[in-house]
């Protein structure tokens, strides 16, 4: 038996360097371009899917994975591990994928298996499975590898922007220029900022349909993060 083995998504932003060093394995999201289905980091790599994206009249769809791709990566790494931490991005975004771990244990039930919400996504998502990969790596039981993850994932933060209103406008949705400031409006608890002591740009957005989504907010500078906080959806 080789320990602890670590199994993520394929929305975990590692380089593939370090998911082959620790031995990370990737369960692969299904990404759609019209009528064409990839898998994430099988059919289509990262560098192919952002040439598809600038082609693309439409912006792509995305899907979690099945409970049969879990069960899969479940017994693959089961046969030579003696438990397995599954660190998944989180239910905020998918949680299909979290629902879909979860079914897929009850037909795996050797060897040990526990699903850990990361609670979080992108880089924040990776340094949290690289920490429990590097203590599945050293030796470390089931429990202190999800120690080691719940230790980063109380230390990371996630701040998003807008580059290019871009692929909001691919989407349908009606962007106006930023104008004014505001704040940013805290709504979920699965992502985390820091709130700088800065401004934020805010400008509204709608589809189609004239039905309103919501504003959007871009870090216009960053100063002192120390001491505040804030949560972005």
């Amino acid at each position: 038996m080789s320990g602890v083995r670590v199994v993520s998504d394929s929305a975990v932003c590692l380089p593939k360097q370090l998911i082959e060093k620790y031995n990370i394995e990737l369960v692969p999201e299904t990404i759609i371009f019209g009528t064409k289905v990839y898998r994430d980091g099988v059919d289509l790599v990262p560098s192919e899917f952002y040439v598809k994206l600038g082609e693309a009249k439409d912006l792509p769809t995305t899907s979690a994975p099945s409970p049969q791709d879990f069960i899969d990566a479940y017994q693959k790494v089961g046969k030579d591990a003696d438990a397995i931490a599954c660190i998944l991005v989180t239910a905020g975004f998918s949680h299909m994928g979290l629902q879909a771990a979860l079914t897929a244990r009850e037909s795996v039930p050797q060897p040990p298996i526990e699903i850990f919400d990361s609670r979080t996504a992108l880089g924040a998502y990776g340094f949290i499975v690289l920490a429990a990969a590097k203590a599945a790596a050293a030796g470390k039981s089931l429990p202190e590898v999800l120690q080691a993850a719940k230790d980063v994932q109380k230390r990371v933060n996630l701040i998003l922007t807008l580059d290019t209103l871009k692929y909001l406008a691919k989407g349908g949705a009606s962007v106006k220029p930023p104008t004014g400031r505001g704040r940013c409006s805290a709504s979920s608890p699965s992502l985390r900022c820091l709130l700088p002591l800065g401004f934020w740009n805010r400008w509204s957005a709608s589809g189609p349909d004239g039905r309103r989504w919501g504003d959007c907010w871009r870090l216009c500078r960053i100063g002192s993060a120390r001491g505040s906080g804030c949560t972005l959806v």
